[in-house]
């Protein structure tokens, strides 16, 4: 079966399984499926994030999950920003980015900001494309060993701009 975003698949048990995106880690490059579950009283799970071949294995249920992500936005302690669905942020490099919404690892309970590259032109090592970072990373400041000039500076900075077609 392939998948793609916004597909639906219905369960035996009724549970409605949306897929949301289907991504690469932005540092283990493993392929991720980012996911939601409707049950059949119409109450939607949070975002999950499972490696595809488990996803794809006949013997996953994702009702099996018992992680939980909080329904809040993500606050870094140290800056207070906010890591909100459908914000656009600057990467240091100079691609732009939308927010999609966070998800976690069912198998690591990693937290990760699932993000859709928009502009990016050759300003950083991602295509054009949606990735899933650690929340994390997301919001850290750059490697001042590996970019000396950018010490200082965060990996994204929020951008309060409007996304043009």
């Amino acid at each position: 079966m392939k998948l793609n975003p916004f597909s639906m698949m219905t369960r035996p048990d009724g549970t409605i399984v949306f897929v949301i995106a289907v991504c690469n880690h932005s540092e283990t490059k493993e392929e991720l499926v980012i996911y939601k579950t409707i049950n059949s009283e119409g109450k939607t799970s949070s975002a999950y994030a499972c490696p595809k071949d488990i996803f794809m294995d006949d013997s996953f249920d994702p009702n099996d999950v018992k992680c939980d992500i909080e329904s809040e936005p993500y606050v870094d302690e140290i800056t207070e920003r906010s890591i909100e669905a459908y914000s656009l942020w600057n990467h240091f490099k100079g691609a732009r980015s939308l927010v999609i919404t966070r998800a976690i690892n069912i198998i690591t309970g990693e937290k990760l900001v699932l993000y859709r590259c928009l502009d990016n032109k050759g300003k950083t090592n991602h295509r054009d494309g949606v990735y899933a970072r650690p929340e994390e990373m997301f919001s850290s400041l750059v490697d001042p060993e590996k970019y000396p000039e950018r010490a200082g500076e965060y990996r994204f900075v929020k951008d309060m701009g409007i996304v043009q077609g």
